[in-house]
């Protein structure tokens, strides 16, 4: 398969999110084109890390497509209550700052996942979802480190 799907580069992003943030995936697994599940050994340690860390899949899907990401809110995904229930947290329930702060925290997504490098991987994995469906955590650090080119 030559692209793979929404769902493929959704659940990448999760992963090469918890990888970066040493947070411990147990599974990643693609149900169809449209949905899938990234799965933690257990809970981040921070309500930051938990925030970036679902905020990757929607972020990885729209850059996938070229989908704009003026609005932190879209794409329309099943982890935007988590996103906002997160945010809320964060924001100490102060409604009027959620969305200021979901564009920063989106942003920093988006430029962690600008990197060549970064986006690469994201990319094999999307691929290597769609072709395998489901990946242990430690298939998919297998994947990164496969993926990661060695400093000279």
């Amino acid at each position: 398969m030559n692209n793979p799907s929404k769902a493929a580069y959704h659940e990448a992003g999760h992963a090469i999110m918890a990888w970066n943030l040493k947070l411990p995936l147990r599974i990643v697994k693609l149900h169809s084109d449209l949905e899938g599940t990234a799965s933690l050994a257990c809970p981040p340690s921070s309500i930051e890390a938990h925030l970036r860390y679902v905020l990757a899949g929607p972020v990885a899907e729209a850059l996938s497509i070229g989908l704009s990401l003026d609005n932190p809110l879209a794409p329309v995904t099943s982890d935007l209550e988590t996103v906002v229930k997160l945010a809320m947290l964060l924001c100490r329930g102060d409604r009027n700052a959620v969305l200021p702060f979901l564009k920063v925290e989106q942003h920093e997504v988006k430029v962690f996942f600008d990197s060549p490098e970064i986006w690469c991987i994201v990319k094999t994995l999307a691929r290597e979802l769609e072709l395998h469906r489901e990946f242990t955590g430690i298939q998919i650090q297998a994947i990164i480190d496969s993926s990661i080119e060695p400093s000279l």
